[in-house]
């Protein structure tokens, strides 16, 4: 039960590219000076990359002084997007319970922990979908009561 690791690390490339592009007014940012950034495998920020682009949430250009930058504003992309771009319709959870068709009363129980399962995902999804990336941006002051 979990998701790639890949989606963290999507996260942390969408909010690079994102502050870079904003922040420090930088358009075009290379796959090498992600990986350098966040101390990520190359390969792996390409593969990412990919997939944020098959996705529409980034645009890129080659050459000299190419590199990717955000397809849409910051403020419209959120979490949610960047978690369906990696992971597709990957579930969260493994729902291929063992039951016993015989046996209703476990053939109800797994029904219900199905559901279960459905109704986390969905909320889950629901969080991530508020979260927008320029949200993410810069170094928020920790207040004392949100240690």
């Amino acid at each position: 039960m979990s998701y790639s690791l890949a989606y963290t690390h999507a996260i942390a490339v969408m909010t690079s590219i994102g502050a870079q592009n904003k922040l420090r007014k930088i358009d075009w940012v290379s796959a090498a000076s992600l990986a350098e950034t966040l101390s990520i495998p190359k390969p792996t920020v390409v593969s990412i990359v990919m997939r944020l682009i098959a996705s529409g949430l980034l645009e890129s250009r080659e050459g000299k002084n190419g590199g990717v930058r955000l397809a849409k504003d910051a403020g419209t992309i959120s979490l949610l997007d960047v978690f369906e771009a990696i992971e597709r319709k990957r579930p969260l959870f493994n729902t291929e319970l063992p039951a016993n068709p015989d046996r209703k009363e476990i053939v109800e129980a797994r029904w219900r922990v199905i559901k279960s399962f459905q109704n986390a995902e969905t909320k889950m999804k629901e969080a991530l979908a508020e979260v927008r990336l320029d949200s993410l941006f810069g170094c928020p002051t920790i207040t004392k009561g949100d240690e």
